[in-house]
């Protein structure tokens, strides 16, 4: 998938069953899960997140952020679920 999103959105909290990769091409990301945030930005290493971890991601960058996106997922589930058991604690602030 593509994933473009512009300074300050950010995803509904949700999880994946299965593994989500993301590439930066453009721009800045950070996601924020239980176990802290990620900051990724255009050219660093993809990050990964296993299957099952509650998670937001928020475009903190000054522009538009672009990245492919891959979600490795068993066929037998939904690709993606909202994850209202868990609140983010608001580490992800998009630069003013």
């Amino acid at each position: 998938m593509e994933g473009v999103f512009q300074p300050g959105m950010h995803s509904p909290v949700h999880r994946h069953p299965g593994v989500e990769v993301w590439h930066t091409l453009q721009g800045e990301q950070c996601l924020e899960t239980p176990h802290g945030k990620l900051v990724q930005r255009a050219g660093d290493p993809p990050l990964i997140v296993p299957g099952g971890v509650p998670m937001i991601l928020t475009g903190t960058g000054r522009g538009v952020r672009r990245s492919l996106v891959l979600i490795l997922e068993d066929a037998t589930k939904p690709r993606s679920v909202l994850a209202p058991d868990w609140t983010p604690l608001g580490r992800c602030r998009p630069r003013v």
